[in-house]
């Protein structure tokens, strides 16, 4: 009897196996849905849909990568999307990593209605580093200006949401004393505000395409890379690191997937990724504008989830602390 019970046993097994690679084999059948929280023409969406054009070539004949916006709640609304959707490897999302994890922390999962530290990870789009900038004309030339300044006037789109996390935490770590001034819609506003010395700094990767026209045009000055290398387009720059700072915060853009995403898809779906992230028609869009863009695997995503972890969550009860009451 125990030689017939072991038998079935081993069969069981056997076909269980045999499905699960039938199953892993035969995914994707069918469109994956990459969701971006922010608008189109973006640079979440951007960077989506450039990847979706260049997967192509590696996905089943008639299967697709759709970029689909949903926008709305200063990018909650698209991210909860993300969190909500069926985790079966169609439903994917390109996560401002960074930037809602600040959230969630200052207002709590359930206000939120996601929790980044349970997204399935499946790859490192790119991990742009922020670096301190100000306008030509500004009266601080280095960290230690903006340190001896009795105070520091900081642009940011708004008190609790996007560029401002990052901007009260990389203060707080730099003793720099920051008053801020808000009500800037991005980039596009943000720096020809700080050129017109509306306000004396913005944190901003350096490298990044709508950076690098002010920097040619000498109309912006870096003082400060938070990285531990110094940025391609202004290699003079000093960074973080070599001031004595072990500061490192960039702009963190991930593929994720709702939790749960059984293991052998993530694998499938985190090795379509890394290929096609690495293949040269995606690399050349980024060469062109001289962005390092740096992607990387399911493990390289993780890593940049735990050092937002380490430096947000230090300064949790100080942003609470600072929000308008």
């Amino acid at each position: 009897m125990r030689k017939w019970v072991a038998i079935a046993l081993l069969l069981t097994l056997v076909a269980f196996v045999q499905s699960a690679t039938v199953a892993a084999a035969d995914f994707p059948k069918k469109n994956i849905t990459i969701i971006v929280a922010g608008s189109p023409g973006g640079g979440f969406d951007r960077f989506a849909r450039a990847i979706g054009k260049t997967m192509r070539k590696y996905l089943p004949k008639g299967v697709h990568v759709v970029v689909k916006n949903i926008t709305g709640g200063g990018l909650v609304i698209g991210t909860v999307a993300m969190y909500k959707a069926k985790p079966d490897g169609y439903t994917l999302g390109h996560l401002f990593t960074d930037g809602m994890l600040g959230k969630q922390l200052i207002s709590g999962v359930d206000k939120t209605g996601y929790d980044v530290t349970k997204f399935t990870y499946i790859a490192r789009v790119a991990a742009e580093p922020y670096s301190l900038i100000v306008g030509k004309n500004s009266e601080f030339h280095s960290l230690e200006d903006l340190q001896k300044a009795e105070r520091v006037k900081w642009g940011v789109e708004g008190i609790g949401v996007s560029r401002w996390i990052p901007t009260f935490v990389t203060a707080r770590e730099l003793d720099i004393h920051m008053d801020v001034v808000s009500g800037y819609r991005g980039t596009s506003e943000g720096i020809p505000s700080m050129i017109r010395n509306d306000f004396d700094v913005y944190l901003q990767p350096i490298d990044h395409p709508a950076t690098a026209i002010y920097l040619k045009s000498g109309d912006v000055r870096p003082i400060l890379h938070l990285h531990g290398k110094r940025p391609v387009n202004a290699p003079d720059t000093p960074t973080s690191v070599e001031k004595g700072h072990d500061l490192r915060l960039y702009v963190g853009r991930s593929i994720v997937a709702p939790p749960g995403l059984p293991d052998d898809r993530k694998k499938i779906l985190e090795d379509l990724f890394v290929k096609t992230m690495n293949d040269p028609e995606y690399t050349a869009i980024w060469a062109k504008s001289n962005t390092p863009v740096e992607p990387g695997d399911s493990k390289a995503a993780e890593a940049d989830l735990a050092n937002y972890l380490k430096a947000y969550s230090k300064y949790t009860q100080a942003m609470r602390d600072a929000l308008p009451k």
